[in-house]
């Protein structure tokens, strides 16, 4: 018998020892429910048995039982070695919601002012940290609600509706670093891989270690930022773009859910790599 069919038939109620008390199986799983449903743990995220053991405050070797019970319970989805919170029927057409919001709080935010063209899907979809279908989608929805439409030439282009909206909410940018608080180009360029590889992988991160990883990236948007010259942006000059680009990600608010601060982190990482490649092509 296989060592997962040998873990799926210990019996629920039997004690385990954790680290202040005996916690059972069944406990380890009503406690993993219970973050799925206030969703700490949300659909599409990995649960890796030493990150989740660090959030309950139990050893690592006592989740593979309450994994094995909570997978074949339909609560769990299992992929090899992979442990994960199921995707949910609604969870691509809520994404593709959060998409089309973004791409409507950049519109407001004059990132594309009314009138302007929008870049094609495949580079939208690489800001955003996205695949191309799903950006289509949320595209295909801001057509089907007004805020897009198409021009012949030109594609895609933000409609006068545009000019209709209120500017977004905006955190203020920490004031740009000096001295030792000042990092060098690899550092920068490893917390930039950091950020994209943690929204990639989709691994569990507790909430306040994504909010510091989201002020460490904004600290990081600080020191990079040239200085922004008022009047209006270009949306055809890309060193304007790439700047205004992450000033906007650097200056939204970071959503609730755990799994979508990454992913927006990882947009301003993107945002924050897209203006040291121009910097470096502008270099002599």
């Amino acid at each position: 018998m296989s060592t997962a069919a040998l873990l799926a038939d210990a019996p629920n109620t039997s004690p385990v020892a954790a680290a202040d008390r005996e916690v059972t199986v069944a406990e380890l799983c009503e406690q993993i429910t219970d973050r799925i449903t206030i969703r700490r743990y949300v659909p599409g995220m990995v649960l890796p048995a030493r990150v989740v053991a660090a959030d309950l405050g139990v050893p690592a070797d006592l989740l593979p039982r309450a994994f094995a019970d909570l997978a074949e319970a339909g609560t769990l989805a299992r992929n090899g070695r992979r442990i994960s919170v199921p995707h949910t029927s609604e969870e691509r057409a809520s994404r593709a919601r959060d998409l089309a919001a973004r791409t409507l709080d950049q519109v407001a935010s004059r990132l594309y002012p009314p009138g302007a063209p929008l870049p094609g899907i495949a580079e939208l979809a690489r800001d955003r940290v996205t695949d191309p279908l799903l950006m289509r989608m949320a595209l295909g929805r801001l057509e089907d609600e007004g805020w897009v439409g198409r021009k012949p030439g030109q594609g895609r282009v933000v409609l006068p509706s545009g000019w209709l909206l209120a500017p977004p909410r905006r955190t203020a940018l920490p004031p740009r670093p000096v001295g030792s608080a000042i990092l060098i180009e690899h550092e920068i360029r490893d917390a930039v891989r950091l950020a994209y590889t943690r929204w990639i992988s989709r691994q569990f991160l507790p909430p306040e270690d994504v909010d510091r990883a989201w002020q460490e990236m904004r600290v990081i948007a600080a020191q990079v930022l040239p200085p922004m010259r008022p009047g209006r942006l270009h949306p055809l000059r890309r060193g304007e773009r790439a700047a205004a680009l992450v000033h906007e990600a650097a200056s939204a608010p970071l959503p609730d859910a755990a799994l979508y601060g990454l992913w927006h982190t990882a947009c301003l990482a993107m945002a924050i790599r897209g203006l040291l490649a121009y910097s470096c092509r502008r270099t002599p």
